[in-house]
């Protein structure tokens, strides 16, 4: 058989496999998550939302987001916090029942939180300062998701943190694009105990915004968790997926039902 051509400089090459990363995904369910950090930001098109900076912190998934975080100290295309959270601020568009049902599930999503933690409810009209949620508990869903190709997982809604631990709720849907090339498509209402906070959300694909993220926020006390470890119920049917991929550079995710872009 014939020597095949040598590829220059392949020596000094780091090898992966497909995704990117050795790290395994985070698998689709119910996880308590500590708020490591809170910041505001703007997605390229101008519209504002509260990145919430979490890891998972019961259970034996716990600390998965810095464990991945330092899996990747390695990777060629560097390290970045995965375990963000995209909260949109409500923008009116013309649309009074649209904007005042955004604004529901917004005092939902806060107001769970500061339940969960026992802390005051935000004053939403005249403003506050979401950093009073760093070092928060909360529930979080997460789903699988595709996008061109790259299966993961995306955290979908927020919830009681109790509901995970007794199991009182439902995996999200996988969510799939409509047609190759398109936007997310919604994956149907979700289902679960939690829905009453849950925000017509879920992640849109933030490639084209390119927001790239940074090294993690300063490093948290260990969270010591509760046992026995929470229980899973069933996903909704769907089709069988092959194993999730790492998405690489397009590790984003943004909680909110419009396209940003």
């Amino acid at each position: 058989m014939a020597m095949l051509q040598g590829i220059q400089g392949a020596n000094n090459v780091q090898e992966k496999t497909f995704g990117g990363s050795a790290f395994a995904p985070l698998p689709a369910g119910g996880y308590v998550c500590k708020i490591l950090n809170v910041g505001v930001d703007k997605t390229a098109g101008g519209k504002p939302f509260i990145k919430f900076r979490i890891d998972v912190a019961e259970g034996e998934q716990a600390g998965y987001f810095q464990k991945r975080f330092n899996a990747d100290a390695s990777s060629p295309y560097g390290q970045k916090w995965k375990g963000v959270y995209k909260l949109f601020l409500p923008s009116f568009t013309g649309d009074n029942e649209k904007y005042t049902n955004a604004i529901a599930m917004y005092k939902g999503n806060l107001n769970t939180i500061s339940r969960a933690n026992h802390l005051p409810e935000p004053n939403i009209e005249a403003g506050f300062d979401p950093d009073m949620f760093k070092g928060s508990i909360i529930g979080v869903l997460f789903r699988e998701a595709s996008y061109q190709g790259n299966r993961f997982t995306e955290p979908a809604y927020l919830c009681d943190p109790q509901k995970i631990r007794t199991g009182d709720y439902e995996i999200p849907a996988p969510r799939v694009p409509e047609q190759a090339g398109s936007a997310f498509a919604g994956a149907g209402a979700f289902q679960g105990a939690g829905n009453a906070f849950a925000q017509q959300s879920g992640g849109v694909f933030a490639a084209a915004s390119r927001q790239s993220q940074s090294a993690p926020y300063p490093a948290q006390q260990p969270y010591s968790a509760p046992q026995p470890q929470p229980r899973q119920q069933a996903a909704q049917s769907a089709p069988q997926q092959s194993p999730l991929g790492d998405l690489s550079d397009f590790e984003e995710v943004i909680t909110s039902g419009d396209v940003p872009f």
